[in-house]
């Protein structure tokens, strides 16, 4: 996988390059109010946050993590960054939902309340403890339509919480006026040829 950071546009129109490692002293305040991984399904954007968090050891958050079966996909869970810890996210229509009660359908997904809640429980930890950017992995249609992670991103922009969000590359456009904010830092990932 490749990523390319996009430069930030200043307001007198500069653009300035930008990199994703964290500033001197660890100041969120130094560090854009939303950067933003793009790229294509299956690009890449995941592992990509998953090694910058290893490499870097800053800030926390949750990964969408894809779960499978004997080589198949059956859904995805939510994995917390800093513990592993896991959560039932989304299962696929003739899977074992476990018990569950589908909270929303997306395709061929349905998701389960109790992964919102893991995941707005992990937001409340990462803003109290203030250890450096919120990764939200990802928004996405879900997201686009005010339902899913959106309440949560609208929680932390409105804090002026630093946050990274994975976001598909077909629904940025639509994702940055549904969550204008000013200058956001754009990350493209793209798998290796």
């Amino acid at each position: 996988m490749i990523a390319k950071i996009e430069p930030a546009v200043s307001p007198t129109g500069s653009a300035e390059p930008q990199d994703m490692s964290p500033p001197e002293d660890r100041d969120p305040g130094a560090w854009p109010l939303l950067t933003l991984v793009v790229g294509a399904i299956d690009s890449g954007k995941t592992t990509f946050l998953q090694r910058w968090y290893d490499a870097w050891q800053w800030g926390d958050g949750f990964l969408s993590v894809k779960r499978f079966e004997d080589s198949r996909l059956t859904g995805y869970d939510l994995k917390r960054i800093s513990t592993g810890e896991r959560c039932p996210w989304s299962r696929m229509v003739g899977e074992d939902f476990g018990g569950r009660q589908p909270w929303i359908e997306v395709g061929p997904f349905r998701m389960f309340r109790e992964g919102f809640s893991f995941a707005a429980g992990i937001v409340d930890s990462v803003t109290a403890s203030q250890v450096g950017p919120m990764i939200l992995d990802e928004a996405g249609p879900l997201e686009l339509r005010g339902t899913g992670f959106a309440p949560l991103l609208k929680k932390l922009l409105a804090g002026n919480y630093r946050t990274i969000v994975v976001v598909r590359d077909f629904c940025l456009s639509e994702f940055l006026t549904r969550f204008p904010t000013e200058n956001p830092r754009i990350v493209r990932v793209e798998k290796n040829r």
